[in-house]
């Protein structure tokens, strides 16, 4: 999770965008 925050915010809307696809 620290990961995450770490990274830009442009990782975050990658992952979101993963999981609508997996969906």
């Amino acid at each position: 999770m620290l990961l995450y925050m770490h990274m830009p915010v442009t990782v975050y809307v990658h992952i979101l965008r993963r999981q609508l696809k997996l969906k």
